[in-house]
């Protein structure tokens, strides 16, 4: 693909999928990596006018092999040359009259770019299946951020299971009255994603304020003197959700605040504890963790 000025703005490679010769001219269709698929139209004189359409079906590309065609798609606005070059011959020039590409949904493109990341972070290819949800795209991000060293909100408002070994100090005191700040870590956190397994090691929960499903029941078990190995849950107060971080990556980015990031995913909401945390972005009563 050539400008006005004879410069190349993007090229894609692909194979020749069907040729045809006739009266008027010939043919050829051909399929670009990507997902990216080009019909040529081009005459037998050179007074008529030849043609170039496109196609995309991003099922079974990589990530990165898609946002290479979505960059030479972006760049095919206003080209004014197009080039077929089969088996290295010398390409065929045509002229391509200005036109607008009909725009990629911006939130397509940002899961893309998302998956890209996560590709080059983890070094393998995630291939684009037929079907996406809402949770693909929410996780694709969400991975990224805690890779960035970011801490985020985790996307599901669940509690987190502790096991009482019968003894009591101030600090399960309060936690069993009033609650009281947590950080809880474990040892890895994976997702599965397009079939592949992303694995990020150790990860922490972080609550500004927790309480205590059987606050009550523990409090008696443990003034009798059979709490030990009593089950308990421990939730974020008013609904609000964990915010997740991976302490390695957040110490790595040189930050010391645990500052909760938006997904920023358009189209998707934020959790709807985002805006009541007080250690969101923006807040100015920050939390240290």
């Amino acid at each position: 693909m050539r400008d006005e000025s004879d410069h190349v703005r993007a090229t894609l490679r692909g194979t020749t999928t069907a040729l045809a010769a006739g009266y008027g001219g010939t043919t050829v269709d051909v399929k670009l990596e990507g997902g990216v698929s080009q019909r040529w139209m081009l005459p037998s004189s050179v007074k008529e006018p030849g043609s170039v359409t496109f196609e995309t079906s991003f099922i079974g590309s990589s990530a990165r092999d898609i946002r290479r065609a979505l960059r030479f798609l972006e760049r095919s606005d206003g080209a004014g040359i197009f080039g077929l070059s089969v088996d290295g011959a010398k390409p065929i020039l045509l002229t391509f009259a200005p036109s607008r590409m009909s725009p990629h949904d911006p939130r397509f493109v940002a899961f893309i770019d998302d998956l890209c990341f996560l590709e080059d972070h983890f070094e393998l290819s995630l291939h684009l299946p037929a079907q996406t949800d809402r949770s693909d795209l929410l996780w694709a991000r969400i991975m990224r951020l805690l890779i960035e060293g970011y801490a985020t909100a985790h996307p599901f408002n669940r509690t987190y299971g502790a096991t009482l070994d019968g003894t009591r100090d101030p600090g399960l005191d309060m936690l069993l009255s009033d609650g009281q700040a947590a950080v809880i870590q474990e040892s890895s956190f994976a997702l599965q994603l397009f079939g592949e397994r992303l694995e990020i090691d150790r990860i922490a929960y972080y609550s500004h304020h927790v309480l205590v499903d059987e606050a009550s029941t523990a409090r008696d078990a443990l003034a009798n003197g059979t709490a030990a190995g009593m089950k308990i849950s421990l939730r974020p107060i008013d609904g609000l959700p964990w915010v997740i971080y991976v302490p390695a990556a957040l110490e790595a980015s040189g930050r010391t605040t645990v500052i909760t990031q938006p997904w920023n995913l358009e189209g998707l909401s934020e959790h709807p504890g985002y805006s009541r945390l007080p250690n969101r972005l923006g807040n100015q009563s920050t939390v240290e963790a």
